[in-house]
């Protein structure tokens, strides 16, 4: 764990990415952080990354966040999700399939069992394992690199004002849109009214979609 803070200074990363990222990774390697009683120091000033993994009573439906000053963390899955992608699975081995042509090493349609395999390569090939790890993180990088999906952030956030990492905020996106304009014709906008003064409207109603193709990439 503790070398591991150093590469992460060393490498000094613009960003962390990963698949199931936060939700897995990140929760795995915080865990052992703590029983370990080390601090996983990933913010570029040396700073201890704030980890919240989501409560298995959390009605709000939160997810886990994760965030390292100075630095982007994103997990490929919900940028993917966010970019309007479609598959029948999100899985690494499915998806690093079907854009690259490559798989995971331990994979289910070899007939075998995954977690069964893993754990035996835990006990008996740790170095076989260690190669299995380094290969999911290959195939990470290459469907980031391969789908522009750093640029396709990127342009969000011009578009939006919304952080690289954030993924929903639709209201706040609409906010810096339109604030500045109103601004300028000499308005003012009023803040959100009081809760008890809240009109609710009915909505609409939402057809279910039918997509045309297995995916889709936005155009810039």
């Amino acid at each position: 764990m503790q070398r591991l803070n150093q590469i992460v200074m060393e490498q000094d990363p613009d960003c962390l990415i990963g698949w199931n990222f936060v939700a897995f990774d990140i929760h795995v390697l915080s865990q052992a952080a703590t029983r370990n009683h080390i601090k996983l120091k990933f913010g570029r000033d040396n700073s201890r990354l704030n980890y919240s993994a989501r409560r298995a009573d959390d009605d709000s439906r939160m997810p886990a966040r994760a965030y390292a000053a100075g630095r982007v963390v994103l997990d490929g899955i919900e940028v993917m999700k966010n970019a309007t992608y479609h598959f029948s699975s999100f899985a690494l081995d499915a998806v690093a399939s079907e854009l690259l042509g490559e798989r995971k090493l331990i994979s289910n349609v070899d007939g075998l069992d995954k977690l069964a395999e893993i754990k035996r390569q835990y006990r008996e090939e740790p170095l076989a394992l260690a190669k299995y790890n380094l290969q999911d993180c290959v195939l990470v990088s290459k469907i980031f690199k391969q789908e522009k999906l750093l640029e396709f952030l990127l342009t969000r956030s011009q578009l939006t004002g919304l952080e690289l990492e954030r993924l929903g905020g639709s209201v706040a996106a609409f906010t810096n849109l339109y604030l500045p304009q109103i601004h300028r014709k000499g308005w003012i906008a009023p803040n959100l009214v009081n809760a008890e003064d809240y009109l609710h409207s009915p909505g609409g109603f939402v057809m279910d979609s039918k997509p045309r193709h297995a995916r889709r990439h936005p155009s810039f």
